[in-house]
């Protein structure tokens, strides 16, 4: 195991879903959603289609209808759709924020639907994360963005997908998983694109953030994959909320957003319980191997 080095590609993957998110929210100031995810979601379904084909790995098989299988495409189509919506409709900052609590929330479905033991104190931390959702939605004030519901849908959906991901049979690759979950993100698109009644191609310069967003979002895949054969998950997940940290950059440099003191807050409290909630399976998993 090299953590160091599982740390440094996890870090650099977050920060390649950062500049992916950012992308698009460039991308929408001048195209619709359906557009949007439409195109990424095939180019990267053909460039992820690519690599498994020089693996010598199946993309097109039987197992694309095993239940789990379904279940999981469908979580992944619905969460990638609230999440570019999210990105596009509310502040970068504000619905990256409340993405971070989906480590909480696969704890939470993993407890319910898998039957993975759960102590008290993670409880806790999964309240705190909560709380701190709502503290950076602050539903019923003027500071209340509804557009913001959206990365709560996202959440949701996406929360679905990883409790799934467990279930998934060992003989179906992971670069057929992200083909199909990249196909349904497409035809997710295609759903968001007959609702807004149109579908856009790109013009001339349009195609730059629609590019950048699918070279980076497969090279952040691609490193996560590898961080995670690498490196002790124990050891390299915490790196996982620097994306906060470079969206948070990159919303102030690109688009002039500047977080007020409740998205601060909230995020600490989000990021916070997630900490300790890895910590104290950390300490569980070393007290069982002792």
């Amino acid at each position: 195991m090299n953590n160091f080095h599982a740390a440094l590609l996890l870090t650099l993957a977050m920060a390649g879903f950062a500049i992916e998110d950012a992308m698009f929210k460039v991308a929408a100031a001048d195209l619709p959603q359906g557009t949007l995810l439409t195109l990424v979601g095939f180019l990267g379904a053909l460039l992820l289609a690519i690599v498994a084909w020089r693996k010598g790995e199946r993309v097109i098989s039987p197992t694309f209808f095993h239940p789990i299988v379904i279940i999981r495409n469908l979580a992944e189509l619905a969460g990638t759709a609230c999440m570019v919506m999210a990105i596009t409709t509310a502040p970068l900052t504000l619905a990256t924020a409340v993405a971070q609590a989906l480590p909480l929330a696969v704890m939470v479905g993993a407890a319910i639907f898998l039957g993975e033991q759960i102590g008290w104190r993670r409880w806790i931390a999964v309240c705190v994360g909560f709380a701190g959702v709502m503290v950076i939605l602050r539903p019923g004030t003027h500071g209340f963005d509804i557009h913001a519901l959206w990365a709560v849908g996202a959440v949701i959906g996406l929360a679905v997908r990883d409790v799934s991901t467990r279930c998934i049979p060992p003989h179906i690759s992971s670069s057929a998983l992200a083909t199909w979950g990249f196909t349904c993100s497409g035809c997710a698109g295609l759903m968001i694109a007959a609702a807004q009644g149109q579908l856009p191609m790109p013009q001339g310069t349009q195609w730059l953030p629609i590019l950048l967003a699918v070279v980076s979002g497969i090279a952040a895949y691609l490193a996560l994959i590898i961080s995670s054969r690498i490196g002790e998950l124990s050891a390299v997940i915490p790196f996982r909320y620097t994306r906060l940290l470079f969206a948070m950059i990159l919303a102030i440099l690109i688009f002039h957003e500047r977080p007020d003191i409740w998205t601060l807050v909230g995020s600490a409290m989000i990021v916070g319980s997630g900490l300790y909630a890895l910590y104290r399976e950390r300490k569980r998993m070393r007290s069982m191997m002792g």
